[in-house]
């Protein structure tokens, strides 16, 4: 769908050299707005290695780990406490009502309380615990994986009871676990010694222990749940160069590609709270890492910020699914810190874009906005500022840039259609927007750019 507007036909006719853009733009004396995108703020500055960034229930604070300690600091940043200090390494649950903790260190587990101090709640010495993975919504019930001689166990300890330990079943090696968020499935990675990888199920008690899938698939596993439990994605090297994305739909049985060359897709990938959005970490060819941020049923892909030497695979998605947590180190000898994205109506391209199937495109747009999406074949290495705009246009100008979408007071909704020809299939190509305030003097700011790859 092509709708050239005459602001936007004005404009194309400019768009190949980076002065007359910039003059297409100040045009219409635009303003400064605070950025409409993604934005990345960096919540700890201390000396000291931080780890596990997780946010509260109410997505109001996000807790953190540094030297045996955990500590606590408002999501919009500042407030920095102390919750309490330990002598070793812990694992530790935000409680539902996000004011205590439940924490395992050494043998014990123990809910803290910031303003009434500890409380065993079990002690599990000599039980091997190797993993604990989950913590149900109402605290009862604590779940991991122990070592019984050289047989891996599930098991869930009823915290409520005197934390009376129950063994759920055997199965291992187990790469990964998830629990679906209405706490009635477990998904579980398996490597089978001497096989393939493999991926298992049960319910919340142990009981219909299944073998979902098995292939003769390389390196697959870090699984989560998708759809309520009725599909999942994992990583794996089967295809397409390099660890990439698929999913296992369990009615039909069948597996979809949702990523492709040149990003490399190394971590866990965590779906967000209503499982729309999937964020992980990227790490192009062994160098610079960053998060990924794409649909669940893949198509255009958000790369966040500015390259990090590390990122931890923990990624927390705040409870509304707007922001996101992760522990980066953007200097070589640098020290872990905690980092938070804001987002704002991302642009949405999905499902994948496949040779001969349609995708949709989608952004939002305010009753008094002006929008548009520009369409090009290439990310800039010195992306365009623009006097009065926030953001920067970061499409390559060498190469042809076209403005595709526009709308008024409604959202841009069209369809990406790619040809049934199988050589497109490989190829990439960028869209970028841009949402401009007509009440503002057309004060505005770009989105940030979207990779979009075409898979077989």
């Amino acid at each position: 769908m092509l709708d050239v507007s005459p602001v936007t036909a004005r404009c194309s006719r400019m768009i190949m050299h980076k002065a007359l853009v910039a003059g297409c733009f100040t045009a219409f004396g635009l303003l400064a707005l605070p950025s409409l995108g993604a934005q990345e703020k960096q919540l700890t500055s201390a000396d000291r290695s931080h780890t596990d960034a997780k946010f509260s229930p109410d997505g109001k604070v996000i807790a953190y780990q540094a030297e045996g300690a955990l500590f606590t600091q408002l999501a919009g940043g500042g407030g920095e406490r102390q919750i309490f200090k330990l002598s070793s390494a812990f694992r530790y649950f935000w409680d539902a009502g996000g004011l205590t903790w439940t924490v395992f260190q050494g043998d014990l587990v123990k809910r803290f309380d910031s303003r009434a101090g500890s409380q065993v709640l079990a002690n599990l010495k000599g039980q091997n615990v190797t993993n604990l993975f989950y913590l149900t919504k109402n605290g009862q019930f604590l779940y991991g994986i122990r070592m019984k001689g050289l047989i891996e166990m599930v098991f869930r300890v009823d915290l409520k009871i005197g934390g009376k330990l129950s063994d759920l079943f055997a199965l291992g090696p187990i790469t990964s676990v998830d629990v679906d968020p209405s706490e009635t499935k477990i998904l579980y990675s398996v490597q089978s010694l001497g096989g393939p990888w493999t991926f298992h199920s049960s319910n919340m008690d142990g009981s219909k222990l299944t073998e979902v899938f098995r292939d003769n698939l390389v390196l697959a596993n870090k699984a989560r749940w998708l759809d309520n439990g009725q599909s999942f994605v994992y990583i794996s090297l089967a295809s397409q160069r390099g660890p990439h994305v698929h999913k296992y739909v369990i009615a039909t049985k069948k597996v979809l590609l949702l990523t492709g060359p040149p990003r490399f897709r190394k971590s866990v990938p965590s779906p967000s709270p209503d499982m729309k959005w999937i964020a992980m970490r990227e790490e192009a060819f062994g160098k610079a890492q960053r998060i990924l941020y794409l649909p669940s049923s893949g198509g255009g892909e958000l790369v966040l910020g500015t390259p990090h030497f590390s990122i931890s695979d923990e990624i927390s998605f705040s409870p509304d699914g707007k922001r996101l947590a992760f522990v980066g180190a953007t200097q070589a000898k640098g020290k872990p810190q905690v980092f938070i994205y804001d987002f704002a109506r991302p642009m949405r391209l999905a499902p994948a874009l496949r040779v001969g199937q349609l995708s949709t495109l989608r952004i939002d747009l305010a009753k008094n906005e002006f929008g548009v999406v520009f369409l090009g074949f290439g990310i800039s290495k010195k992306p365009l500022k623009i006097p009065g705009l926030s953001g920067s246009f970061d499409l390559l100008l060498t190469q042809p840039v076209l403005p595709i979408m526009t709308s008024v007071g409604i959202s841009i909704t069209g369809p990406i259609v790619i040809p049934n020809d199988a050589k497109l299939a490989g190829l990439s190509f960028n869209l970028q927007g841009l949402r401009l305030d007509t009440k503002q003097a057309f004060a505005g700011a770009f989105t940030l750019p979207l990779y979009a790859d075409i898979l077989r």
